[in-house]
């Protein structure tokens, strides 16, 4: 029943995604993420003035990909290093497989 309300979500995120223009997602996550910046106790930015040290790249649609996707369910957890040198467990949740300018993904 998760998974098919899993997948149901997943499926009206993206029709819902696949309607607005892409520069207009792109600059929607990214204001989502720079709040998330300021929100995150120890996080690397301490003020709103900090953000103007958060800089991106300019939308570019080529990177735009369709992926499959593959669960990894049986997933061990590895240590990973954060923004601040110390390491955290993390476990894979999935694979995913896309094509990006002719070439497979690996």
């Amino acid at each position: 029943m998760n998974s098919l309300l899993l997948l149901l979500t997943t499926f009206l995120a993206t029709a819902a995604l696949g309607q607005t223009p892409f520069v207009e997602q792109l600059a929607n996550h990214r204001e989502t993420y720079k709040k998330d910046l300021l929100k995150s106790a120890g996080g690397p930015l301490a003020s709103e003035e900090d953000l103007s040290f958060v800089q991106f790249y300019a939308p570019d649609s080529t990177y735009r990909v369709t992926a499959t996707v593959q669960l990894t369910p049986k997933a061990e957890p590895f240590e990973m290093p954060t923004y601040n040198g110390m390491t955290r467990p993390h476990v894979s949740y999935a694979l995913l497989s896309f094509v990006l300018n002719g070439k497979p993904s690996s």
